[in-house]
Formats: structure tokens, sequence, C-alpha cells
């Protein structure tokens, strides 16, 4: 559960990558979209400056913190129960055993 929680906080869990995978296709597909049409003219095709800001950029969105402490939430309790669970036991075994 630790672990988990840890690898969602830091943001390098199995739903996070694929989420950033989708994103980079996404930017793939409208690179492409880009390109196309002018490497299908060439070599008519001119490209302008005004071109240059027209070409897609990567810009990748990261997953809203509130999303994170949800899917978060529930491991760090049930870590902390546990914790209180077993500190309660060796408390009680260490009174037992003297």
């Amino acid at each position: 559960m630790l672990t988990s929680s840890l690898i969602e906080i830091a943001g390098t869990s199995r739903h996070r990558f694929r989420d950033f995978v989708h994103q980079k296709q996404e930017y793939e597909k409208s690179y492409e979209r880009f390109f196309l049409p002018r490497l299908l003219a060439l070599p008519n095709s001119v490209f302008k400056s005004a071109d240059y800001d027209l070409i897609p950029t990567m810009q990748y969105r990261e997953i809203h913190s509130t999303i994170v402490r949800r899917s978060v939430a529930p491991l760090l309790s049930e870590l902390v129960v546990l914790s209180l669970i077993s500190a309660i036991v060796a408390v009680k075994l260490s009174f037992t055993f003297r």
C-alpha cells in the first residue's frame, strides 16, 4: 500500500503513464495533420514564416491534484489504520511478555 501510494504521488503510476502516452499520440496526430498536406504538395509548397507559429507543440496536461488525492487517500488511510493496529498489538504483546 505504501509503495502504491508513493508511486501515485510521484506521478509514475501506470494510469498516469497511459495518460501521457495518449497525449503524445494526440500530439503526433496533430503534427502529421499539419505537415502531411505540405509534404504532399512538394515541391510546390512554400513554407512561410507565419507557418512556424502554426506548428503544433506538445503541451503535457498534468492530472488534477484532486484526482490524485482521491486515489491516494484510501491507500494512505488503510496504511494508517494498519499501523495503529500494529502499534496496539505491539504494546499489548510487550506488556504480556514482561
